[in-house]
């Protein structure tokens, strides 16, 4: 199993997890800017998850959901793919009809996603980039 992806055989559903490491926060501050995310082992492991079980659903948060979202515009992906607070930028991440793409009020990780239904909350950046949600 991979520390940043698995798949949930009982929901049919590829989970695919935010910043958890040093290494993340590599991948996040080379990566993302440059929208180079695929050439990423993060990318691989994830990918390689979606083609064996091709899963219904992909549920994502943070750097998991700018993955998701690579993959579900490559794979042409026709299920359900769910963000929150991804480091998605307006105008350059493609968002398909069938993402549902989630930010809270003052995430500053999301801050430059327009597209994504907003959540009230809190505006503290720590607490909004949560995936937690009261």
């Amino acid at each position: 199993m991979s520390e940043g992806a698995y798949y949930d055989k009982k929901y049919d559903t590829l989970v695919i997890s935010g910043t958890k490491s040093l290494d993340d926060v590599l991948i996040d501050a080379i990566n993302v800017p440059t929208n180079t995310i695929t050439t990423t082992e993060r990318y691989k492991e994830a990918a390689k998850l979606y083609e064996e079980y091709k899963p219904s659903t992909i549920v994502s948060h943070s750097l998991g959901g700018l993955i998701a979202n690579e993959i579900n515009n490559r794979y042409r992906h026709k299920g359900e793919t769910i963000i929150y607070n991804a480091p998605l930028v307006s105008g350059i991440s493609r968002i398909r009809k069938n993402v549902k793409d989630y930010s809270q009020y003052g995430d500053i990780v999301s801050g430059l996603d327009f597209t994504a239904r907003r959540k009230t909350g809190s505006i503290n950046p720590i607490k909004a980039h949560s995936y937690k949600h009261d």
